[in-house]
């Protein structure tokens, strides 16, 4: 097991910890899926099988403001291309964000990559966020990202959404979203060109 993947075991663990000491604060989720490919913000990134896990604390606040931590994992069960090994991590990131007034959203996370250098061109990058979102009978939203590490590019999320409650613990989300990608995100894909190329 790689030191990335281990840091990421204690990130989750330490997670499930601290959202157990503020229980009357916060609430901690750990969920864990699996996909039959991975669809990342409308990017496919693996055309094999994936179990994702992740954990999400909420209800922490930061000077009054929520504030929301999450750490998520991707473990690929084939091997695409002898670029991803069957049965291990391929990417792990970290992140937090801070809610704002009237709908904004300030976001930050770490990506890491266990891929041998010689498969992947980076083991890691990291990127910042901001977000907007009004709430309502209908729910438009724009979030833009810029990756300030090893792309050092823009990826834009625009999106509409209606939420229906169903009951107590039931809830429908209708979205309609398309997304932009900036020609070093593009790139990092295979097939992928840069801007709007997402629509679902």
């Amino acid at each position: 097991m790689s030191r990335a993947v281990r840091a990421w075991a204690v990130c989750v663990l330490g997670g499930a910890l601290l959202g157990a000491r503020v229980t009357a604060a916060a609430d901690a989720r750990l969920g864990a899926e699996i996909d039959s490919a991975h669809v990342w913000r409308g990017l496919v990134l693996n055309r094999t099988p994936i179990l994702a896990a992740a954990l999400d604390v909420r209800g922490l606040k930061l000077k009054g403001l929520p504030v929301r931590v999450s750490a998520r994992g991707v473990l690929d069960v084939g091997d695409e291309g002898g670029l991803i090994e069957g049965s291990q991590f391929s990417k792990i990131d970290l992140g937090v964000a801070l809610e704002l007034p009237v709908g904004f959203e300030l976001s930050y996370a770490e990506y890491v990559f266990p891929v041998p250098a010689e498969r992947k061109a980076y083991q890691a990058t990291r990127e910042v966020g901001i977000g907007w979102r009004r709430a309502g009978w209908l729910e438009p939203s724009i979030t833009v990202y810029r990756d300030v590490g090893e792309l050092d590019d823009l990826f834009v999320e625009l999106a509409l959404t209606r939420r229906t409650t169903l009951s107590e613990q039931a809830r429908l989300d209708l979205e309609a979203l398309t997304a932009y990608a900036g020609k070093r995100y593009a790139r990092d894909r295979d097939g992928v060109r840069a801007g709007f190329h997402n629509l679902d």
